[in-house]
C-alpha cells in the first residue's frame, strides 16, 4: 500500500513539470518572436535573416514536442486505507500500479530532459540573439549595420568649399522617382546593403566641396606669378586694341575732349539723349560687365562741358558719381568744379541746380560721401538725389598703396546704384577710371573661370572704352584689389603668403613712387628755366 501512494504522487508532478515546462518554452519563444520584431522594426528592417531563421526553428520546436498525455487520476490522495483491503485487490493494484508507473513513466522523464534540453538551446539562442543586437548597436558586430548617414558639415579653412546643390537635388528627385516606381510595380524593397550603399552616394555627393575658382585664381596669382611678371605681362600687350573702329563724333567735336590724343570710339559712346544730332555728343564710353551692370566711364568734366555731364547723369538715372582724381594735381586741372562743396550749398552748373544735402561720414580711409540733389534749372519738381563718392588720394600714372579703401568704395557704388548706371570718371577716363571698373568685370569672370586670363580683361575693355587701362602699375594695382576683394569676401585667407605678396606690392609702388617724384621735380625745374 505504501508502494502505490509513494509511486503516484512522483508521477503526478512529472507530468506536471512536463506541462509547465511546455508552456513556458512555447511563451518563451513566443515572446522572443515578438522581441525580435520589435527590434527588427526598430531598427528599420523587415523580414530580417535572423528571424526568418528563428521562426523556422520556433516551428520545428513545436513538431518535435510530443504532446503529453493527459493522465487522469480520480484522487491523486488516495490512501492504503481507500485501497481493497483482500491480499488479492491489494496484489493486483500494486501489480497495476507498477505496470502502469513503468510505462508511464519512461515517456514522461525523456519528455523532461529533452524540454531541458530544449530550454538550455532557447536560453543560448537569447544570448547570441541579444548579444549580436548589443554589438549591432555599437557598430563592432558582425551583422551589416544598417543607419543613415548624417552628413557632416565640413571643416572651415581659408578654402571656401562650394557644394554640388544642383547636382544633390537631382539625384535625390531621381532617387524618389525610382523608389516611387518600384513601390507602384510591387518591386521588393532595397537591402540593407543597397541602403548603405545609397547613403554613401549621397554623403558623398554632398560632402564633395569644390574649390572655389576666385580662391583658385588667388592662390595661383600669389603662389606662381610674381609682381614683376604682371608688369611684364601688361607691357607685352600693351599695344592691344579693337580691331575695328571709328571716332566720327569724337573728331567733330575736339572742343569737348580734354585731350587730344585720348579717343572716344563711337560704337560705345554715351547718345546725350533728348539732343540733336550736332549736340549729343561727350566724350563718355558704355562699359557693360558680365551681370549686366552698366558703367558710364568718362573724362573729369571741361568748364563748357558741366551742362552735357549733368544732363547725362539726369537722362541716364545714374545714381552714383565715382570721381577717382583731384581737381587740381600738382600745376594742372584734372577736372573742373561741377558741384558745391560745403553742406546745404546750392550751385547752378551748366544750367542744372545742384545742392548739397549731406556730407556723409568718410566710409572708408580717404573715401568722401556726398549727397546731391541735382534737377534742371527750369524745373520746379523734386530734384533726383545723387551719391558722389570721391578719392582724392589716388595719383595719376600709380596706385594707392592700400588696395582696401578702393574694394569699399567698389562695394558701396554697387550698392548704392541698385542697378542704375555707375558713373566713373578720373582725368582722362581710362587709366584710373578704367581700373575701378576693371576690378568689377573681372572677378565676375574669374569667377566663372578660375583660368580666366588677366589679358583678356585688357582686350574686352578696351573693346568698350579705348586705350583703357594706361600703365602697368594699374594692371599690378587691379591684382591686388581683386585679392583684396576676395579676402574680403572670405574666398581667401589672409595668411602669411597674402601678407608677403601684399608687402612686395607696397615696396614696388614706393620705388616707382620716388622715380615718378624725381622726374616730377626734373620736370618742373626744366618749366621754370
Amino acid at each position: 500500500m505504501g508502494i502505490g501512494n509513494e509511486e503516484s504522487v512522483p508521477l503526478h508532478e512529472h507530468i506536471e513539470e512536463v506541462k509547465q515546462s511546455s508552456i513556458v518554452c512555447e511563451e518563451l519563444m513566443d515572446d522572443t518572436v515578438v522581441e525580435i520584431q520589435k527590434t527588427m522594426i526598430e531598427a528599420g528592417t523587415e523580414k530580417s535573416v535572423v528571424l526568418e531563421e528563428e521562426d523556422k526553428a520556433h516551428k520545428e520546436m513545436k513538431q518535435q514536442m510530443v504532446t503529453v498525455p493527459d493522465i487522469k487520476i480520480s484522487n491523486p490522495s488516495s490512501t492504503a486505507s481507500d485501497l481493497p483491503s483482500s491480499s488479492n485487490a491489494s496484489t493486483t493494484v500494486n501489480s497495476a500500479s507498477r505496470v502502469e508507473s513503468t510505462s508511464t513513466e519512461e515517456p514522461v522523464l525523456k519528455k523532461a530532459k529533452f524540454m531541458k534540453k530544449k530550454k538550455k538551446s532557447v536560453e543560448l539562442f537569447l544570448g547570441r540573439f541579444f548579444r549580436d543586437r548589443r554589438k549591432k548597436r555599437e557598430g563592432t558586430g558582425s551583422a551589416e549595420k544598417v543607419r543613415t548617414v548624417k552628413p557632416r558639415a565640413p571643416k572651415k579653412d581659408f578654402i571656401t568649399t562650394v557644394y554640388h546643390e544642383d547636382v544633390v537635388g537631382e539625384a535625390l528627385q531621381e532617387q524618389k522617382k525610382s523608389s516611387s516606381s518600384a513601390v507602384a510595380v510591387g518591386l521588393p524593397k532595397p537591402s540593407p546593403k543597397q541602403q548603405q550603399q545609397e547613403s554613401d552616394v549621397k554623403s558623398s555627393l554632398i560632402r564633395s566641396p569644390v574649390v572655389d575658382n576666385r580662391t583658385a585664381w588667388a592662390q595661383n596669382i600669389i603662389t606662381k606669378r610674381s609682381i614683376k611678371s604682371l608688369a611684364r605681362e601688361f607691357a607685352a600687350n600693351k599695344k592691344i586694341k579693337p580691331a575695328d573702329f571709328t571716332t566720327e563724333a569724337y573728331e567733330r567735336n575736339d572742343a569737348k575732349n580734354r585731350y587730344n590724343d585720348i579717343i572716344c570710339i563711337d560704337a560705345t559712346r554715351v547718345v546725350l539723349k533728348d539732343r540733336l544730332p550736332e549736340d549729343d555728343y561727350i566724350h563718355a564710353s558704355w562699359m557693360t560687365m558680365p551681370d549686366g551692370q552698366k558703367y558710364i566711364c568718362t573724362q573729369g568734366p571741361l568748364l563748357e562741358c558741366v551742362g552735357d555731364f549733368w544732363h547725362m547723369i539726369l537722362t541716364e538715372r545714374s545714381k552714383v558719381i565715382v570721381m577717382l582724381c583731384n581737381f587740381n594735381e600738382g600745376k594742372h586741372e584734372k577736372c573742373c568744379l561741377y558741384l558745391p562743396k560745403e553742406k546745404k550749398e546750392v550751385g547752378n552748373f551748366g544750367g542744372f541746380i545742384v545742392e548739397v544735402r549731406d556730407c556723409k561720414p568718410d566710409p572708408f580711409e580717404g573715401i568722401k560721401h556726398t549727397e546731391l540733389d541735382v534737377k534742371s534749372g527750369d524745373d520746379d519738381g523734386k530734384g533726383f538725389i545723387v551719391h558722389h563718392l570721391a578719392n582724392f588720394e589716388w595719383p595719376d600714372h600709380t596706385a594707392p598703396l592700400n588696395p582696401a579703401p578702393t574694394i569699399g568704395m567698389f562695394k558701396l557704388s554697387r550698392t548704392l546704384a541698385a542697378g542704375k548706371p555707375i558713373t566713373v570718371h578720373c582725368s582722362a577716363g581710362i587709366g584710373r577710371s578704367a581700373t575701378f571698373v576693371a576690378i568689377d568685370y573681372a572677378a565676375q569672370k574669374i569667377k566663372a573661370k578660375a583660368d580666366f586670363s588677366m589679358v583678356d580683361v585688357i582686350r574686352d575693355l578696351r573693346s568698350q572704352r579705348y586705350q583703357a587701362i594706361q600703365s602697368a602699375i594699374q594692371y599690378v594695382y587691379l591684382h591686388v584689389c581683386l585679392l583684396e576683394l576676395f579676402a574680403s569676401d572670405n574666398a581667401l585667407q589672409r595668411d602669411s603668403k597674402f601678407s608677403e605678396y601684399m608687402d612686395s606690392y607696397v615696396s614696388m609702388i614706393k620705388r616707382y613712387n620716388k622715380k615718378v617724384e624725381a622726374k616730377q621735380r626734373e620736370r618742373s625745374r626744366s618749366e621754370e628755366k
